[in-house]
């Protein structure tokens, strides 16, 4: 019986070294990240690790975000409340953010929390933080759209139109963008940027935030009520597009 405990308890040893070995970053990140060096500027709070190696050019990185952020605001029609600050949390880059346990970039919503690496896009994870206060939080649940308006407005030169030309056209990509497809495929974000960009440009802005600042109805049904068409359809109209661009 002895012998059983002790075995159980070597078990549980086990399990435990290596479920800390294995997220070492995120325990890392946990425990050292409230006395992270930080700067400040407008709605913004920057923070960076002891091991950054932009800090000098941290201010002007901040000035270039806040512009974006305050473009989006008028884009998207949002009132921020002075109150809400933005906490960012940005690293070198992507390997920087996994010795901290963590697979960058991504924005937390209901925090108002971005973790970004120097060099990312300025707009993609603010686009997440500005439209959630498009309806009280409430915003469609789709990938495709989520991440299609993100890239959309990432303030990137990238033409989204022309890589999906060339990805579905060029090598014959047969693709579904949508529901939980739309994250199985290797240049899903360039497709979501040119479809929500043709939605827009084709249906309206006005149509556009009508849709997607709603989570009454799911992503196939959203289509139908709000765009008279089904996914199909659309996906179709936008091939179209493409193939005449």
């Amino acid at each position: 019986m002895k012998r059983k405990s002790k075995i159980v308890l070597v078990i549980i040893i086990v399990i435990i070294v290596s479920l800390f070995i294995w997220n070492r970053g995120t325990v890392k990140f946990a425990l050292t990240h409230k006395s992270w060096d930080n700067i400040s500027y407008e709605n913004f709070i920057i923070y960076y690790p002891p091991d950054y190696q932009y800090s000098e050019e941290l201010n002007t990185w901040a000035k270039e975000r806040y512009l974006v952020f305050c473009e989006l605001l008028d884009v998207f029609r949002v009132e921020w409340p002075d109150e809400k600050v933005i906490t960012f949390y940005v690293f070198n880059d992507f390997e920087n953010g996994r010795d901290y346990g963590l697979k960058l970039g991504f924005a937390l919503r209901r925090t108002n929390t971005i973790y970004t690496r120097y060099n990312q896009t300025r707009g993609h994870e603010l686009v997440h933080i500005v439209t959630n206060y498009l309806n009280s939080g409430h915003f469609l649940h789709s990938s495709l759209i989520n991440e299609g308006i993100a890239v959309c407005y990432d303030f990137s030169d990238r033409d989204f139109d022309e890589l999906s030309r060339f990805y579905l056209f060029n090598d014959d990509y047969e693709v579904d963008i949508f529901g939980d497809n739309f994250r199985e495929h290797q240049y899903a974000y360039y497709f979501g940027g040119s479809f929500v960009k043709y939605l827009i440009n084709t249906y309206s802005m006005d149509k556009f935030l009508e849709f997607y600042s709603q989570d009454g109805l799911d992503e196939s049904e959203s289509f139908i009520e709000y765009y008279g068409k089904d996914q199909k359809t659309l996906y179709n109209e936008w091939v179209n597009y493409l193939k005449g661009g």
